[in-house]
C-alpha cells in the first residue's frame, strides 16, 4: 500500500517533477535546474521524487539566486 496523503495545500506527500512545476507555475526544466542546484529529491528506481515538506524548506531557505538566506537576528 503506498501513502501519499495531501495537506491542506492540495499536495501529495511525494511529488513527480511535473506535479511541482505545475504547483510553483514554472517549467519541468525550471526544477531539473533546481534539482542541480540543491532542491532536496530522491530516486525511486530511476524515477526522481521530491518530498513536499523538504521542497518547501529549500524554498523558504533559499533566495532566486540559489544562496541561503540568513535569518533574522544572524
Amino acid at each position: 500500500m503506498c501513502m501519499n496523503t495531501e495537506s491542506n495545500t492540495g499536495l501529495p506527500e511525494i511529488l513527480t517533477f511535473k506535479d511541482l512545476a505545475e504547483y510553483l507555475r514554472c517549467s519541468e526544466r525550471h526544477i531539473q535546474n533546481l534539482t542541480r542546484e540543491g532542491l532536496p529529491h530522491f530516486y525511486l528506481g530511476s524515477l526522481v521524487r521530491f518530498r513536499r515538506n523538504e521542497v518547501i524548506e529549500f524554498l523558504s531557505t533559499h533566495n532566486r539566486f540559489g544562496r541561503t538566506r540568513s535569518k533574522p537576528g544572524q
